[in-house]
């Protein structure tokens, strides 16, 4: 992940899928941080 902006809709097109999967993982790793077990996240894009 870059530390750059994107806009919300071009982070939502079908181009940005993989992006989207790691931004996930990367928040299921920093919650895990606080011993929460995050197993999955689920988010409606």
């Amino acid at each position: 992940m870059q530390p750059q902006y994107i806009q919300a809709s071009a982070f939502l097109d079908h181009e940005h899928q993989q992006q989207r999967k790691t931004f996930t993982q990367l928040l299921k790793l920093y919650l895990n941080q606080f011993n929460v077990n995050v197993a999955e996240i689920e988010i409606d894009w």
